[in-house]
């Protein structure tokens, strides 16, 4: 990182060019897509996926994007990793609030959805609503060089193998999963083999629950 210029892989903000924001923050087509990486000693500083260079001010502007940041982070650090603090309904209007100010892909934002993720998993949501939820920040962490993802967090691999277990035996034959829950239990299944190793009782669990998900439903597929 001292060699030169390193751009922050978590403060990914909306590119203004290709996703400015309006009075109200993004709009809903425009939360994911282009994003500006800003790099210390760069001029000017930030540099979109489209090749766009920008400064603070373009990318930033005058809103509370920073202090919004700073909240998500509270919030999550304050459980545990839970999700903020209050009901369902207050979580709700905070995340929407972040995701218009800062978009899917930066931290902020992704903190606040794997607390939607870790409370999927373990209040037992319906299946395609917690395959959707671990997924998206799964990938996200896998981008950002972290090999396990979101797996490790709280033991969540193991939590995902056992409700895959659940689910195969409630699974009507030739129904279709939802489409990302194979490549959910095949990521927890590899999970298990790297930190308690291949010839483990939870690997090889994991490993024939992604086998048999992969047989009955679309196959793995690889971050």
């Amino acid at each position: 990182m001292c060699s030169g210029p390193s751009e922050d892989f978590f403060g990914r903000w909306p590119c203004p060019g290709c996703r400015p924001r309006g009075p109200g923050g993004l709009a809903e087509a425009q939360l994911a897509g282009c994003c500006a990486l800003r790099a210390c000693g760069r001029q000017p500083p930030w540099r979109a996926e489209c090749g766009r260079a920008c400064t603070d001010e373009e990318v930033r502007g005058a809103g509370g994007g920073e202090a919004l940041a700073r909240e998500a982070l509270r919030r999550f650090v304050g459980v545990s990793g839970a999700g903020a603090a209050g009901g369902a309904a207050a979580r709700n209007a905070f995340l929407a609030e972040v995701l218009r100010a800062l978009g899917e892909d930066h931290s902020a934002s992704q903190l606040l959805l794997r607390g939607v993720a870790l409370r999927a998993v373990r209040a037992a949501q319906p299946l395609e609503r917690t395959a959707e939820a671990v997924w998206r920040c799964h990938g996200f962490l896998v981008r950002a060089g972290w090999p396990l993802g979101m797996m490790p967090l709280h033991g969540l691999y193991g939590a995902l193998i056992e409700r895959a277990q659940a689910e195969l035996a409630a699974h009507a034959a030739g129904a279709p999963w939802p489409a990302s829950w194979p490549s959910v239990v095949a990521a927890a299944a590899h999970c298990a083999a790297v930190l308690e190793g291949p010839d483990s009782a939870r690997a090889r669990r994991g490993a024939l629950c992604s086998l048999l998900c992969a047989r009955e439903g679309a196959p793995p597929c690889v971050a």
